[in-house]
């Protein structure tokens, strides 16, 4: 991709479970913290719906998920953005609105200066645990109900908050919406939609609904834990938060003279087409859409140091993603030299679902600032299925010095695959490109 395509990453904001900021996120990822804990009392009494067995009726196998501890604090605080609804806003529009303003003080960008352009917002969001909530009581529904919940209204709320005038999107393609809204993010810049972007996802977990039907579907882990590319995992464990990105094109960048923290330079998502079954991942899918990322990228397989896996912690859905890895990094064409390592943020905090996404990019770029590859946790034993294959990677069972695999810059990619089987790809790389503007092509 040509130097004047490529994407500037120049800030973001994050709070995941145990992570009020990137820096405490970077610590926990560091220093291989655990963050799955019981259900909050305050969101749903789990014991009264918990069954061993994942197929009883109203029940689910889930006792444990990743949670936010400070989120009555984050309603609270937010009350400073005077919204004026008489009816509850949805907590992940409150939890979307304060990322948004860490992410642009990390960017060192004042927001008012900002509406003097068109800005865009692109959101991912799934969960309609507070949407369902509101309306249970109909003889006090009003059009507030609609404005205070309506998946829209994520993206929408932040723009009419801030002034911002670009587009405004909140999309759905399940597991992959945060990743999907950078990639449009991208695409929104280039085509002059926008001067700058904010991109990312949010998820809350406020009432057990979905846990039973996840249950019921075999994909939630009685253990209650993410063992990513582990012969015991058993299925993952659902986790919430909220991460965004702060994009402009690198040559805007550069000449505004922002910090540029890392460059998109490339990106693609796709659909898996007819299969087995509707949410049943594909190689091929997930094999076409890496390639074209990397395409696109103009980036070698050979010289990806990391790649950041969508992986949850199924048997089979962990094999199917390093089979198209493997398909990608190690086919005749692409003989690599050196390993290629692999991680999964679900392992520290669970499966963000809309959200999954964007941490796994926030991860990346906080890996790349400090050098470091952080611990991949609950890995005992490989799962039979990927021992077998003798594939030539690397996964960390403690923090590990980035590795160079030829060049002077860090490369990773960064995967998203929805259950609904959009999948999504990033090439990311550390390299600020600090070219003068009168080069740039």
């Amino acid at each position: 991709m040509s130097i004047s395509e490529q994407i500037a990453i120049i800030g973001y904001g994050c709070q995941f479970p145990g992570a009020r900021d990137p820096e405490e996120f970077w610590e926990l990822l560091r220093q291989g913290r655990d963050l799955i804990s019981a259900v909050p009392e305050d969101r749903w009494q789990n014991e009264k719906i918990y069954h061993p067995d994942a197929g009883t009726v109203g029940k689910t196998c889930a006792r444990e998920g990743g949670f936010l501890a400070h989120l009555r604090d984050l309603i609270a605080e937010s009350e400073s953005f005077a919204l004026g609804s008489r009816v509850s806003v949805d907590p992940q529009h409150l939890l979307l609105l304060t990322t948004v303003v860490q992410g642009f003080h990390n960017a060192r960008l004042a927001l008012t200066e900002e509406t003097k352009h068109p800005v865009g917002v692109f959101v991912g969001q799934t969960s309609l645990d507070h949407h369902r909530a509101i309306y249970r009581q109909l003889d006090e529904v009003t059009f507030e109900h609609c404005t205070s919940s309506a998946p829209c209204f994520a993206a929408n709320r932040v723009s009419h908050y801030f002034g911002f005038t670009g587009p405004s999107v909140t999309l759905d393609t399940a597991c992959s919406s945060s990743l999907v809204a950078v990639h449009l993010a991208c695409q929104s810049l280039r085509a002059g939609d926008c001067s700058t972007a904010i991109a990312g996802g949010v998820n809350l977990l406020l009432s057990p609904e979905a846990s039973i039907s996840l249950s019921h579907a075999g994909f939630l882990s009685p253990s209650g834990r993410c063992r990513v590319f582990d012969e015991a995992a058993d299925g993952y464990v659902r986790g919430e938060g909220c991460g965004v990105v702060l994009l402009k094109k690198l040559v805007d960048a550069l000449r505004d003279g922002n910090r540029v923290l890392a460059t998109i330079l490339g990106s693609s998502i796709n659909h898996n087409g007819h299969g087995v079954g509707l949410t049943t991942p594909r190689v091929a899918g997930q094999r076409s859409v890496i390639e074209e990322a990397l395409i696109r990228a103009g980036v070698k397989p050979g010289s990806i140091d990391f790649v950041e896996t969508h992986a949850v912690g199924t048997k089979l859905g962990d094999y199917i993603e390093l089979k198209a890895i493997a398909d990608v990094f190690w086919n005749d064409e692409s003989i690599r030299f050196t390993p290629l390592w692999l991680g999964s943020v679900k392992t520290n905090f669970g499966h963000l679902e809309a959200a999954a996404g964007i941490a796994a990019l926030i991860k990346v770029l906080v890996s790349m600032q400090h050098n470091q590859i952080p611990p991949h946790l609950h890995l005992k034993e490989l799962n039979r299925l990927i021992k077998r294959k003798n594939w030539p990677f690397l996964i960390p069972a403690a923090a590990e010095t980035w590795p160079s695999n030829g060049g002077s810059e860090k490369l990773a990619g960064v995967s998203a695959f929805g259950f609904g089987g959009t999948n999504c790809h990033l090439v990311v790389s550390d390299r600020s490109t600090a070219c003068p503007i009168d080069k740039l092509d």
